[in-house]
């Protein structure tokens, strides 16, 4: 027998022992509605099963119940009940242990709080009870019994396929085509390297935002006007100073200046035929003088200067 033929008998099986537990408690709860509704019990036959038996409660128990607002009255007979509220009473008092237990603690615990019935009758608590206390129905206990369960098909099993279905398209893509891929059938090996994918691709994330925030591009701003160069006439050349056109102060001639002369205007110095000449220079310069309305050229004018430089120097 394969495994898949040993878990389903086990799921019969299972399935058949919770409808036997399930028509057990409505069998026992139809026969406590009768015992509480004695009208009913004389019309209608109980339904065959086991008998039920009505524990008593102990006085020791540490409940509610013993406190005196739980058990009101414990008759010996229902019909003795002297309103709803009483029977509902009484009937509180056999919810010992579980659910049963902790509903009518709830129950007793907000009559004691408000002053006031919690529920307006019997049907009311009937209701109440039918909701709170009996297991649910068929379909939803059989589907529980079948998530809580481990299910394969072929070698894979519903985990390992509802795991591998159920990742990102490109996560499962990179895990089955690593190298060494998992095994098909290890589904802790595909959490594993599923989850090693994952966390590699988030750090490659964070690390590829940080250099985009790096590389950001400036802004860009107004567009820059575009310049068109435009060529100008040449400028006329200015005129440069030649040194021929320098007049020495000292000499009176061109060519250089009065610093870097190199006439001597020191009488003594001056050898006989050059003193012969700045006399007859001298003597024409007087007879030109004495004649009226004639001008000192340019050349006079500077023997005239050394002349009076000749004197100072005497």
């Amino acid at each position: 027998m394969t495994t898949e033929a040993k878990r389903l008998n086990v799921l019969e099986l299972t399935l058949a022992e919770e409808r036997l537990k399930t028509e057990q408690i409505e069998n026992q709860l139809q026969q406590l509605i009768e015992l509480l509704n004695p009208a009913r019990a004389a019309t209608e036959p109980a339904p065959p099963g086991n008998t039920l038996s009505v524990q008593v409660m102990d006085e020791d128990t540490p409940s509610e119940m013993s406190t005196g607002r739980g058990f009101q009255v414990r008759p010996s007979n229902p019909s003795d009940f002297d309103d709803e509220q009483a029977r509902i009473s009484w009937a509180l008092t056999f919810f010992k242990t579980g659910q049963a237990a902790s509903f009518a603690d709830r129950i007793l615990r907000t009559q004691s709080r408000t002053g006031k019935p919690y529920f307006a009758n019997w049907s009311a608590f009937e209701l109440e009870f039918k909701k709170r206390v009996t297991p649910r129905n068929r379909q939803v206990t059989a589907i529980t019994q079948l998530e809580g369960s481990s299910w394969y098909q072929g070698s894979d099993s519903v985990d390992d396929g509802k795991f591998k279905k159920g990742l990102n398209k490109s996560l499962r893509t990179t895990v089955s085509t690593m190298d060494p891929p998992p095994a098909l059938d290890d589904l802790e090996a595909w959490i594993e390297a599923a989850q090693r994918v994952a966390d590699a691709r988030e750090t490659s994330k964070v690390f590829e935002e940080n250099i985009r925030a790096v590389e950001k591009p400036a802004p860009r701003g107004p567009k820059a006007l575009t310049m068109v160069l435009r060529t100008l006439p040449p400028a006329p050349p200015a005129s440069k100073a030649s040194i021929s056109n320098i007049v020495c102060r000292r000499c009176g001639k061109t060519g250089h200046i009065a610093r870097f002369c190199d006439t001597n205007l020191n009488v003594r110095s001056l050898t006989i035929e050059e003193k012969e000449e700045l006399f007859y220079g001298l003597m024409a310069d007087l007879d030109m003088s004495e004649i009226p309305g004639a001008e000192l050229s340019g050349d006079e004018e500077v023997v005239s200067e050394r002349e009076d430089f000749a004197k100072r120097d005497k």
